[in-house]
């Protein structure tokens, strides 16, 4: 976990969406403090943090499928401001030049 800390902050993520998640056997604490730290890092975190414990029942497996089309939401509305806007990362996105 901490490779993957120190690679966030040297990352550009301010801005980025994230989302946190594990499958655990003794505390899970770890998803936690990585949503902790991409807030700090100022990414637009998707709650709540998803932590399963053990084998994932298919109840878990439902929850697993609802975050991954929260994220996907998250990025499509993201995505579509910085069209509005004509911007994507600092560069000028023009209508019929690569996408539509």
């Amino acid at each position: 976990m901490e490779k993957f800390i120190e690679s966030l902050e040297k990352a550009k993520v301010t801005g980025k969406v994230g989302a946190a998640f594990c499958s655990y056997g003794w505390s899970g604490e770890a998803p936690v403090m990585i949503a902790e730290k991409m807030r700090e890092l100022g990414m637009e975190v998707i709650d709540p943090v998803l932590r399963i414990q053990y084998q994932p029942a298919e109840k878990d497996l439902e929850e697993c499928k609802r975050l991954g089309k929260d994220i996907a939401n998250k990025v499509k509305k993201s995505a579509e401001k910085h069209i509005k806007t004509g911007k994507v990362e600092g560069v000028e996105v023009k209508m019929g030049e690569g996408g539509h």
